[in-house]
């Protein structure tokens, strides 16, 4: 995740996260990326690389790419297949820190 995501989600979220502590924030940021979302209500940006389910429950280590025509695909990472019947997709999560 760039930190102009997180800007631009901070953004966003501002009025819900006004009265929050920072732990809640970074919980609620969190859940937020890792909600499962519809390719009915939204779609990952050019080449971002995400997690893919199908119709048949299959999940994918994906790239999302749209095409000319108005349509897309969902190529799956370490195969030359793409992913057929996506339904949803989320984030991929983000990566661990380092605790001092």
């Amino acid at each position: 995740m760039s930190k102009q995501k997180i800007r631009e989600w901070l953004v966003e979220n501002y009025n819900k996260l006004a009265d929050m502590e920072t732990a809640d924030i970074i919980d609620q940021y969190t859940k937020d990326q890792s909600a499962w979302v519809s390719v009915n209500d939204r779609l990952p940006e050019q080449h971002q690389n995400v997690i893919s389910c199908g119709k048949d429950g299959r999940r994918f280590n994906s790239i999302f790419r749209s095409t000319n025509g108005g349509g897309y695909l969902f190529s799956c990472v370490l195969s030359v297949h793409d992913h057929d019947n996506v339904t949803h997709w989320q984030p991929l999560p983000l990566p661990p820190t380092q605790e001092a």
